[in-house]
């Protein structure tokens, strides 16, 4: 079907180690205004107009963007009656535990000054321009991302905001974001030793060798603590989620015609306790996979031992050693792996990129043909994008 081959598709940034969907850049709310766009469109091309059925048929391997997971799998599998009763216990159990946890550590951190707990989380795509324009249905636009990380005691909130020709969605890349806080909040708080980092288990943002060899890293280098610890799948809402939730209804029906217009609208969304937004550049973002403190942090050895993702808790010493958690009611383990020498410690990584990121030719050709419909004072930043 034609008219599906030309809107503008993008890969899951949430599923995308257990699905190979294609998500529709996210224009449509429901599957019925997808089909009233439809019905338009074969009334303009002189295109016989399928039916509804046959239109969800050809659809099937093609999703409407959902910007998180509203209901968990298990759960819903549980409900279904294709898992089992004792699956379904361990899996609120493990829930469970991990909210208290978390809660745990936030009571802590306020009686605790040398305590800090953050939780980090990244925002849904955002899309450059975003109108009320259906010039914009069938041209593929400017992916942009914010990733946000808050002291759930403070309710301070540091958003990190690039778009796609700076930055790409590496492990590089958060452990960026990651490191440069830290390194933030102990310049201006130095009574601070010990930071518990809470998010959900995406590997390839918070659970890797990668974000791991940085955060050994900066232990060392500052003498501190990181701990991370994981929320259970399908389970993992946070106080840092209220922050997306805030800055998506400051957004609706709002016109973004370049990405600073995203970076007006986060930092005044808040008005109690007002975001602070970095527009990152190219140049902010360093290799930290050069570090080889460790070159895995899986847990097991050989077929059938525990993977990276049965991890629940990782603690990194001032000595730069990591210990584990399989369960959070357990003490922490030894990984079984031999920690390298990485360098001087007071080194820093190179830079990740020598220069921005180009754009694909046919996107810098959509982009152009969208000018038509973005203020004037507005196009010079979409000539000056680098492109294939």
């Amino acid at each position: 079907m034609q008219f599906l081959s030309d809107l503008p598709k993008l890969p899951s940034h949430y599923c995308r180690t257990t699905r190979t969907n294609m998500y529709l850049e996210p224009l449509f709310d429901t599957m019925s205004s997808l089909y009233v766009e439809y019905n338009k469109y074969c009334n303009t091309h002189s295109i016989q107009i399928a039916q509804r059925t046959f239109f969800n048929e050809v659809f099937e391997d093609i999703s409407l963007f959902r910007p998180k997971k509203d209901l968990c799998n298990l759960c819903c599998g549980f409900e279904a009656g294709n898992i089992s009763q004792e699956d379904y216990d361990n899996h609120i159990k493990r829930k469970s535990v991990a909210r208290a946890e978390k809660e745990s550590d936030k009571v802590r951190a306020e009686q605790d000054p040398s305590l800090k707990v953050l939780t980090m989380h990244l925002q849904s795509i955002l899309l450059c321009p975003k109108l009320n324009a259906s010039a914009l249905y069938y041209k593929t636009k400017l992916t942009c991302h914010n990733f946000t990380i808050m002291d759930i005691n403070t309710k301070q909130v540091m958003c990190y905001f690039w778009n796609e020709s700076r930055g790409d969605l590496s492990a590089n890349t958060f452990a960026s974001c990651i490191v440069d806080y830290i390194e933030t909040l102990l310049s201006n708080e130095k009574a601070v030793k010990h930071i518990v980092l809470y998010s959900d288990g995406c590997t390839y943002q918070n659970r890797n060798s990668v974000l791991s060899n940085a955060l050994c890293h900066v232990c060392q280098k500052f003498s501190i603590e990181v701990t991370q610890k994981y929320l259970e799948r399908g389970h993992t809402q946070m106080e840092v989620d209220s922050v997306h939730s805030v800055i998506e209804k400051k957004l609706k029906h709002r016109n973004i015609y370049v990405p600073q217009n995203y970076i007006d609208a986060i930092t005044t969304a808040c008005s109690v306790h007002p975001y602070q937004v970095q527009y990152l550049e190219y140049s902010f973002f360093r290799k930290y996979s050069d570090l080889s403190y460790y070159s895995t942090i899986r847990p097991g050895t050989k077929v059938g031992d525990p993977v990276v993702t049965d991890i629940r808790a990782i603690h990194y010493s001032p000595r730069g050693e990591i210990t584990i958690k399989l369960v959070f009611e357990e003490e922490f383990m030894e990984l079984p792996r031999r920690a390298r020498g990485a360098g001087v410690v007071g080194e820093e990584p190179p830079q990740l990129h020598s220069g921005p990121l180009p754009i694909k030719r046919s996107k810098f050709q959509h982009l152009m043909e969208l000018k038509a419909v973005i203020p004037s004072d507005f196009h010079a930043f979409f000539d000056s994008l680098p492109h294939e």
